[in-house]
């Protein structure tokens, strides 16, 4: 079992989890894109090391919300994705319609 510091930030987690230069660059990259102001509460609790693992499991983009499919996507790493940000832009436009409030 992995453990975090205290004091760890997301370059941290990602080095401890040990993922590639590229993949540790994009993951930094999205985790302080999202919540740069949470970082330190993120490593602490483990959310940022949740976060490292879907990444070294390349289930990232399958695991985020469709703000987090757009950041992925405009990498251009991930453009085979495109179909997939479509259908979800889909299902929460039908979930809107509905009235959930998304």
């Amino acid at each position: 079992m992995i453990r975090f510091e205290t004091g760890e930030n997301f370059k941290d987690i990602g080095e401890k989890i040990k993922l590639d230069e590229e993949t540790l660059k994009i993951y930094v990259w999205y985790m302080e894109s999202r919540w740069k102001d949470k970082e330190q509460q993120m490593c602490k609790d483990g959310y940022a090391g949740e976060w490292a693992f879907r990444f070294l499991r390349k289930i990232e983009f399958s695991s985020s919300d469709i703000k987090g499919m757009r950041l992925l996507f405009s990498t251009g790493k991930y453009d085979n994705m495109s179909e997939e940000i479509k259908l979800q832009e889909n299902a929460y436009e039908a979930l809107r319609n509905e009235g959930f409030p998304i």
